[in-house]
């Protein structure tokens, strides 16, 4: 077991290293960041054949989120996204092609959320003790490891998933 002169020091389980020791959420927020854009402009076109300027105004907005590598394999467990259906597309269609069709497909939608919801109570309190572990992950960056301090096994960023779960 590794020792620390000071108290309150995270050390790796493996290296027994404080200097390559970090908090896995703390890695995960540095890691991830989102923008937003937007602007108006304005161009200025000369038709030859009429020969007269025209001036054009538009406007664009944009969003992005960016994570590296480490932050994406270090996230918290999540519940998968719900299912979606393109109901506009089946309404458009459904009805005019066959409408026996368009049942099945709202058939198909309504049994898919509601395996769905099944999931989302069967998961949800795994995944909330889950979250509550991940909170008190810290990650080795020498080793390449998580672990929960004071408890000794290292495990590689592969398996967090089934260290996470272990014992929910």
């Amino acid at each position: 077991m590794c020792a620390s002169k000071f108290v309150n020091d995270v050390l790796c389980p493996n290296c027994c290293h404080v200097d390559t020791v970090q908090k896995v959420s703390a890695i995960v927020a540095a890691g991830t960041s989102e923008g937003v854009i937007g602007g108006r402009t304005l161009s200025s076109n000369y038709n030859i054949s009429e020969s007269e300027w025209s001036l054009g105004v538009g406007s664009f907005a944009g969003s992005s989120v960016n994570t590296t590598n480490l932050a994406k394999k270090l996230a918290a467990p999540e519940l998968p996204p719900s299912p979606q259906a393109n109901e506009m597309g089946c309404l458009a269609y459904g009805w005019l092609i066959f409408p026996p069709v368009f049942l099945f497909f709202l058939y198909l939608q309504e049994r898919d959320r509601t395996k769905y919801r099944q999931l989302v109570q069967e998961w949800e309190p795994r995944i909330k003790t889950a979250k509550e572990k991940w909170n008190c992950l810290y990650y080795c960056h020498k080793c390449d490891g998580v672990f929960l301090p004071g408890q000794v096994p290292l495990v590689s960023i592969d398996r967090m998933g089934d260290f996470l779960y272990i014992d929910t």
